[in-house]
């Protein structure tokens, strides 16, 4: 049976390896540039007084960038929970 780090250190791999899975899919790399492109465009072709567009513009960017970048992280959790997950195993066997 497996004790309670190696369960947690295999849901972290399989969220980060999901998490990968999402970022390489071609349908959210179009979405994605397909948002960034126009909250980019929202505040680069703004008019001098639309200070709220520019606004939510840079805000909705900066919320698609920390997906992404949560996403990122998990990514990077996923490869140390496999690293620690193998030192647990190689240490049983010592």
């Amino acid at each position: 049976m497996q004790n309670d780090d190696d369960m947690d250190l295999r849901q972290r791999m399989a969220q980060g390896n999901q998490a990968k899975d999402l970022l390489e899919n071609p349908i959210f790399k179009k979405v994605y540039r397909i948002l960034e492109e126009r909250y980019v465009s929202g505040f680069s072709e703004s008019k001098p007084e639309d200070k709220d567009v520019r606004e939510r513009s840079y805000f909705l960017l900066q919320s698609l960038r920390k997906v992404r970048e949560e996403m990122q992280i998990l990514v990077s959790d996923s490869k140390l929970a496999k690293e620690k997950l193998d030192n647990l195993h190689k240490r049983k066997f010592f």
